[in-house]
């Protein structure tokens, strides 16, 4: 818990200087430099900011990720206290969708384990393949 909590900090106090643009991904092969674990690499997150407002825009997390060898992928989301508010297996599963390029995608809506939309705030989310850790990242919820 110490080591997430630790985590947690430094995310935010990254997650604090970065400008929130929409339009850009949060995190991408492009900006992490080599992030591949064999054939299964995390692509990108968007939007930064989510807003939990039923409008259609901006209301989901989407993933996109490569998996060629089906290993199961797992997304944890934490808020900014460090506690857990959802786990979710995201490959093979029927949420998972197949992109023209190969890659891989998922959405998965705001609410936590208890089916309620997140609060807003700034989470933290751990992606992993085979509990090896493909990419942290952060976003913002917003109403």
């Amino acid at each position: 818990m110490r080591k997430i909590l630790c985590l947690i900090n430094k995310i935010f106090i990254i997650g604090l200087v970065l400008q929130f643009n929409l339009s850009q991904p949060i995190l991408s092969q492009t900006n992490l430099g080599q992030t591949s674990l064999s054939q299964t690499s995390f692509i990108r997150a968007y939007p930064k900011i989510i807003s939990v407002n039923k409008d259609g825009f901006n209301d989901k997390l989407f993933l996109n990720y490569n998996n060629d060898e089906g290993k199961n992928l797992i997304l944890k989301i934490y808020d900014i206290k460090g506690l857990m508010v959802l786990e979710k297996k995201i490959s093979n599963t029927i949420d998972e969708k197949p992109e023209s390029d190969g890659s891989y995608s998922v959405d998965i809506d705001i609410t936590n384990f208890y089916n309620n939309l997140f609060n807003p705030g700034t989470y933290i989310f751990i992606l992993t393949a085979e509990q090896k850790v493909l990419v942290k990242g952060s976003f913002a919820v917003v109403r």
